[in-house]
């Protein structure tokens, strides 16, 4: 049974999952085997665990890349649960020793292979000798001394080569004549790694990277070519002169090249048949240790097991062994396809898909895949909903105020607000804005392009961090408040002013992120940086529809985009209907700036200050142009640096 719930991310998606689990571990029976639960990103799945702890703490963390200041996800961990289990409580200890002995000298074989094959030594004829590319004779032939100069002692392989040798050299790679492509000229690290974006990395891929001993095959020298001696005529010359120096000295090169070749071909075979020894060694050694955690997963009696999508495919042997009945997994329309088809299980009996197919769609690392016509960015959640399947969607969101919520409506028809966002008490107005609890700011301001390819614009940036400040002033907590742009160089740039304004310079760190970074997340006061501003028109991933609905449903009090609309409306983009409808609903409620700049609304005075650029906001100090003494006519003092 699949089932799917289209829930919008401002109702309460993570609610409902959280709920649902809830009721399915209230009728888990001992005996029955662990409910799996999966998100694409670590964050998000820890962050799912750590609301499921407080009902139910025996839980296992599967993946090694869970957020270090998360103790209660810390503790669930399978080595956690390992090192907290009494002796012998998995068993397999003896199975997993032996493939261990057995794995490390297969290794320490197959070093010794490598170094033979590097070997370029006085000794090295009699390798040839014995992978029979030469004969006997052949071999005893170039210790013959009555071919070597009286005044030159060395003997063998080296006195016959005679300099016929050159030093070997590295071909620089190339992109083999194919131009760049334009989008790879403005790449983005979107999906940013949250050990930068949130002290947590993204990413379980980076637990696969290489390590160990690391042993070149390289050679330091190889024989000089002769166009005349082809390989044919070598064979010819090996097979009908049982004397090597009878060769011609200018073949010599050619003749030691091709014996190169030939031994480095034997030895690669012989290498890949013990590398195949290998692999089955590290297979063994991990069906062990699978039997073993199983085993314990078991004992324990563990009910409920969390991990990315990508731990779903690192896992598989596990979990299969555990035959699971449901899967859960979050931010479903954001997951490949491929990654869920991974983990159905023969076991498997419900898959249960939670998501919004409006929002972030899967991503791929070769973006032309996700174009037509494999449409890989087309998730399985988004194309069971496509092809009619039956799901549950929820009307009723929780978020945000109905000033916001309305500029999504178009997109999710029948959206209703619930009681708690139409009190003010718990969606206050945005202090220092007189009520304004959104705005769209238009500028005519140019774009730039960094180093890294990635877009940004300093007078957008440079208004967003006053802006910031200003609110600070105003008693706004800076916690409460995001910034978010479609581009890192935007991001770096925006990060950077803000640790620069002294009243700012204690408060960090900022929340500061990309769109794509920020799904499933909210906060009280969300400024958006468009950055596009060109003569052209374009505005790049700002035209993406889905990045556009998660842009706009972030906030829940107030929200304020800062960018080109001129230009952003004549793009003939995806998004240009759900642009243009938000800009004509904030139009039509005095909330977007074509004309006129940011109006600002002393909080002291009630006076309103109309803002241009960041130096306006400066000169207010959070305040306002009214002529203040430090006392107001209610008694109380002037909070604000207001001017004399």
């Amino acid at each position: 049974m699949c089932t799917i719930a289209n829930i919008l991310s401002q109702t309460g998606k993570t609610f409902v999952s959280t709920s649902a689990l809830r009721v399915m571990l209230d009728n888990w029976k001992p005996g029955d085997p662990p409910i799996l639960v999966s998100a694409q990103t670590n964050h998000a799945i820890d962050q799912l665990l750590s609301l499921i702890e407080p009902f139910e703490a025996n839980f296992l963390r599967l993946g090694g890349r869970c957020s270090e200041d998360n103790e209660v996800v810390q503790v669930r961990t399978l080595y956690a649960i390992r090192t907290q289990a009494p002796p012998g409580a998995s068993g397999g200890d003896s199975s997993r020793r032996i493939a261990r002995d057995c794995l490390e000298k297969l290794a320490d074989e197959i070093i010794g292979d490598i170094q033979d094959m590097n070997y370029q030594g006085p000794e090295e004829a009699s390798h040839f000798r014995d992978l029979q590319l030469i004969t006997q004779e052949q071999f005893d032939s170039l210790n013959d001394s009555s071919w070597v100069d009286l005044n030159t002692p060395i003997l063998g392989l080296q006195a016959w080569l005679r300099g016929q040798q050159s030093p070997a050299r590295c071909c620089p790679l190339n992109n083999n004549g194919f131009g760049e492509e334009e989008e790879d000229l403005e790449y983005e690290i979107l999906n940013e790694t949250e050990m930068e974006a949130r002290k947590a990395k993204d990413e379980d891929e980076d637990m696969e990277a290489l390590k160990g001993t690391y042993f070149p095959y390289r050679r330091s020298f190889i024989g000089k070519a002769n166009r005349r001696c082809s390989e044919l005529r070598v064979k010819q010359l090996l097979e009908t002169t049982p004397n090597l120096w009878e060769i011609d000295e200018d073949k010599r090169g050619a003749v030691y090249q091709y014996l190169k070749n030939e031994a480095s071909k034997e030895h690669l075979a012989a290498f890949r048949e013990r590398m195949a020894e290998y692999v089955r060694g590290v297979n063994n050694i991990k069906i062990a240790r699978w039997k073993a955690d199983a085993t314990l997963i078991r004992t324990t009696g563990v009910k409920l097991i969390g991990c990315t999508t990508t731990g779903l495919s690192k896992y598989r042997g596990l979990l299969a062994c555990l035959k699971p009945r449901t899967l859960l997994i979050e931010e479903a329309a954001e997951t490949l396809e491929g990654t869920i088809l991974a983990a159905m299980f023969e076991s498997l009996e419900q898959l249960i898909l939670v998501g919004d197919h409006l929002q972030l769609q899967a991503h791929c690392n070769l973006s032309q895949l996700e174009k037509a016509p494999f449409n890989l960015s087309v998730s399985l959640f988004e194309r069971l909903i496509n092809n009619g399947i039956e799901f549950t969607m929820l009307n009723t969101q929780r978020r945000m105020i109905t000033e916001l919520r309305s500029l999504l409506s178009p997109l999710y028809p029948g959206l209703q607000d619930h009681v708690s966002v139409l009190d003010r008490r718990n969606r206050p107005p945005v202090p220092g804005m007189g009520g304004r609890d959104s705005f769209f700011f238009h500028h005519t301001w140019s774009e730039s392009i960094d180093d890294a390819q990635s877009r940004y614009n300093s007078d957008e940036a440079n208004l967003i961090a006053s802006f910031f400040n200003y609110l600070v002033l105003n008693g706004v907590d800076a916690s409460k408040m995001t910034i978010l742009t479609f581009y890192h160089g935007q991001r770096k740039l925006l990060l950077r002013l803000l640790k620069r304004i002294p009243n700012l310079s204690m408060r960090g760190p900022f929340n500061v992120f990309t769109v794509d970074s920020y799904q499933g997340e909210e906060n009280d006061i969300i400024m958006l940086s468009l950055v596009r501003s060109n003569e052209e028109g374009a505005i790049g991933f700002v035209e993406n529809r889905n990045r556009a609905v998660v842009a706009l449903s972030r906030a829940r009090c107030g929200m304020y985009i800062f960018g080109n609309c001129v230009n952003l409306l004549r793009s003939n983009a995806e998004s240009h209907d759900l642009w243009y409808g938000v800009y004509k609903k904030m139009q039509s409620q005095g909330r977007c700036g074509i004309d006129s700049g940011l109006p600002v609304v002393c909080s002291a005075h009630s006076s309103e200050t109309v803002i241009w650029r960041a130096e306006d906001l400066e000169a207010l100090s959070g305040g306002c142009m009214v002529k203040c003494y430090g006392a107001l006519p209610c008694g109380h003092q002037c909070p604000f640096t207001c001017h004399p």
